[in-house]
């Protein structure tokens, strides 16, 4: 069935790339949003999609991550073997809370400055990354990387759940094609979190014990009413 559904989300995006009020409102976007967007190369375009992507896992959604990051953690207790999946998994997840204590040096990428609700004037690009943010983005791609690996251990080479995490990344990187990639905000985050929090519910799921799922129940408790209270003030601005 997923083959089907893959099959049918591309025949459905072909037809919305080729309906007629597609390319009027594409130009609208573009004098609104980002001038200069079809002149972008496609490398441009693909740095702008990956930055802007890894940007969004690194701040609004390294919950979720964290969440799998555990989870994997407790499912691999019982094995010997993978003491180095269980240490990357610490490691990512201690990085990840950083943020939660001011501490922004491997979630900041450069594109903090952009106010959603402006016009862009200009583009972010490699060039304009200073150091920091070259690290952070090396870094979540080395964090998404690990957790694609992670996930194909503790599934048990799991081509659906692999396809499940392979499909919240295209979820959010298809806004490539869109001209309002930054006024999107945070709304165009909600497949990808749903996606992610099917995977965590399967791998609570399949913990040995309820010791486990209720320690992992209670760690997750914890680290929503955090990530609660860090972005708080963020959406009272926005009411």
């Amino acid at each position: 069935m997923i083959w089907i559904q893959t099959a049918i989300t591309f025949v459905a995006f072909v037809i919305l790339f080729m309906a007629p009020g597609n390319e009027m409102r594409v130009a609208s976007e573009i004098t609104t949003w980002m001038p200069g967007y079809k002149e972008l190369s496609v490398g441009k375009h693909l740095f702008m999609t990956i930055q802007w992507m890894l940007s969004s896992f690194a701040n609004e959604g390294k919950a979720f991550f964290i969440a799998i990051w555990t989870a994997g953690f407790l499912l691999l207790m019982k094995s010997k073997k993978a003491k180095v999946y269980q240490i990357l998994a610490v490691v990512f997840s201690v990085v990840a809370l950083l943020p939660y204590a001011g501490i922004s040096f491997f979630s900041e990428m450069g594109i903090g400055y952009i106010d959603i609700e402006q016009r862009l004037t200009e583009l972010p690009t490699w060039q304009t990354m200073n150091i920091q943010n070259r690290i952070a983005f090396f870094w979540w791609i080395a964090a998404v990387l690990f957790t694609m690996v992670l996930l194909w251990k503790v599934t048990g080479h799991s081509v659906f759940i692999s396809m499940v995490f392979l499909g919240g990344i295209a979820s959010e990187a298809v806004l490539h094609f869109s001209p309002t990639i930054y006024a999107s905000g945070a709304r165009v985050y909600y497949l990808t979190d749903l996606m992610y929090l099917f995977i965590i519910l399967w791998m609570v799921m399949h913990m040995d014990s309820e010791k486990k799922k209720n320690l992992f129940i209670a760690g997750v408790v914890v680290l929503g009413v955090a990530n609660f209270l860090s972005q708080y003030s963020i959406m009272l601005l926005k009411l």
